[in-house]
């Protein structure tokens, strides 16, 4: 009798998952293949708050240039997102993403290695090109697998940059400990090698609009699908969370060295902060999807506020607590707020998500620069504190958002 095949342990896994359900999305390569892709390139983001913090003493850079130093990054990342999402809407997802990850693995690894102040202005806004060439294929991509579970689908997304996120200040801190600055190369190896990985990976994304979908696009006419002042109390509310989430990414490291803690503790609190915050974004979008967007953004912003509090302040054990918690909530409400505004122009999907992915990191880039301004001017520690109070502006306008907002994906499954 001839030996029967034995499937491989991917495929058992595989078969096992729902074929309904929001776990069956678990089943889409497009979804888990940007997922990934997500990883690898949060995973560089995440490297910068405490790059930022080797840097500042030995480039003598003052909070405003760390704000500044930030804030091109963010900018450059975030200003291009439209038109990366134009580009791949129309010549393809797959190559924007592939361009998108090399770029940011090799710009952050010479931006570890900067000289000057000067320096790595540039090498971070050309890191940033390339975060922008990636996050609205990403994102439209998620959008569209997920069908009627769409919160579910960008919550899987997310989950992967916020954990790549997490990892990043671990790693490169781990690598400056050992090598010095010339760890960052290491880095930036281990990204080009996921990324050639993804290249194959990525096989299943759409490499471009047939002609047929670019035709019917020239004839619909671009709507809107929500009301015009809705639109810019939910940009309000990106503000103040972006707001605070990138003030909490860049400048808690500054605060807690300035309580006098290492390097090394510093990394692992804001990995405290970061991984919670991953677990959040995985969860928010499948909350919403169950108990509804606008009750489940309001109770976290609100919330976030005590949270923010206590791990501001860490003279007693008991106040650690606030670090996790804190990144939990911030986590919870980004699915929701993109999803949110991928919904005012649903039938162009990846130029909104490019817009939605864009306005929230403008937003933080904005806020980010602010507190820079203000600490140099009033101190850290009493900036951190005003901004702990903004998720509460936050909480009182998402009341004013409509508890629904209608949706213009399609049920199905198109990826």
């Amino acid at each position: 009798m001839l030996p029967t095949s034995r499937p491989s342990p991917a495929a058992v896994l595989t078969a096992r998952l729902p074929t309904i359900g929001p776990l069956s999305l678990l089943r889409n390569t497009s979804l888990l293949s940007v997922a990934t892709g997500h990883f690898s390139n949060d995973l560089f983001s995440g490297t910068v708050p405490v790059m930022l913090l080797v840097l500042k003493p030995l480039l003598e850079l003052s909070y405003t240039q760390v704000g500044v130093a930030a804030t091109v990054f963010t900018l450059a990342s975030s200003l291009t997102q439209p038109f990366f999402g134009y580009l791949a809407d129309r010549f393809g997802a797959r190559m924007w993403a592939i361009a998108g990850l090399t770029c940011i693995s090799i710009f952050i690894g010479l931006a570890t290695q900067s000289q000057s102040f000067a320096t790595l202005v540039v090498w971070n806004i050309l890191a940033g090109l390339g975060s922008g060439a990636f996050h609205p294929v990403g994102g439209a991509t998620a959008a569209r697998a997920g069908g009627i579970y769409r919160g579910a689908s960008m919550s899987i997304f997310l989950v992967g940059g916020n954990t790549g996120f997490a990892f990043g200040p671990l790693i490169w801190s781990n690598l400056y400990a050992t090598f010095g600055r010339e760890g960052g190369w290491f880095f930036t190896l281990g990204g080009l090698i996921l990324t050639a990985i993804l290249f194959f990976a990525m096989r299943s994304l759409p490499r471009g609009n047939s002609a047929t979908s670019r035709s019917a696009g020239k004839k619909e006419r671009v709507e809107m699908g929500v009301a015009p002042l809705t639109v810019v109390i939910l940009m309000l509310v990106i503000l103040t969370r972006s707001w605070t989430h990138t003030t909490m990414t860049t400048y808690l490291p500054q605060h807690y060295n300035n309580l006098g803690f290492s390097i090394g503790l510093v990394s692992s609190l804001l990995s405290g902060f970061l991984f919670p915050l991953a677990l959040g974004s995985l969860l928010g979008g499948f909350m919403a999807d169950h108990f509804g967007r606008k009750k489940v953004l309001g109770i976290c912003m609100i919330c976030l506020v005590p949270a923010m509090w206590f791990s501001l302040d860490l003279s007693n054990l008991v106040n650690l607590a606030g670090i996790p918690v804190a990144g939990f909530l911030i986590g919870m409400t980004l699915p929701i707020t993109l999803i949110m505004a991928q919904d005012i122009f649903p039938k162009s999907m990846g130029i909104m998500t490019g817009m939605a992915f864009g306005f929230t990191f403008v937003a933080g880039a904005m806020g980010q620069q602010s507190t820079g301004i203000m600490a140099d001017a009033i101190g850290l520690n009493t900036s951190l504190h005003l901004v702990a109070l903004l998720p509460a502006v936050g909480a009182i306008l998402t009341l004013l958002l409509p508890s629904t907002m209608p949706s213009g994906v399609d049920k199905g499954n198109p990826i």
